[in-house]
């Protein structure tokens, strides 16, 4: 048996980019999947979970800083309305972009995308 392995290398602060991929609007033992895909010039990460959602009127100002699209997390946390904003400074310092869609299961599918190196 042959096993082959193919080795993706980008270039992240880790300690900057671990807290993006954070859930708190999926209730606890709700199945959360991530994806990573490569492209030829970037790979692509998505964060599919089943969770609230986010409403149509909301979904241009979640990457805002201090937006009024906050809502309390599933286990009732704090919204401050800067955590989407920080996470696409994040990504847009390291060359990305991120953005999201529905999930058709409900919830919501968030993309980040790097480029790599």
């Amino acid at each position: 048996m042959v096993i082959c392995r193919q080795f993706l290398s980008i270039l992240v602060d880790n300690q900057r980019i671990k807290p993006i991929i954070h859930v708190k609007f999926s209730p606890p033992k709700t199945e959360i999947n991530v994806v990573l895909q490569r492209l030829a010039h970037s790979i692509c990460i998505k964060i599919i979970d089943q969770g609230i959602g986010v409403p149509q009127a909301d979904k241009q100002k979640i990457f805002e800083m201090f937006t009024s699209a906050k809502r309390p997390g599933t286990a009732g946390e704090q919204p401050f309305g800067i955590g989407l904003s920080i996470s696409k400074q994040i990504i847009e310092s390291h060359n990305g972009k991120i953005w999201l869609e529905d999930n058709p299961k409900g919830g919501t599918i968030f993309y980040i995308e790097l480029p790599l190196t």
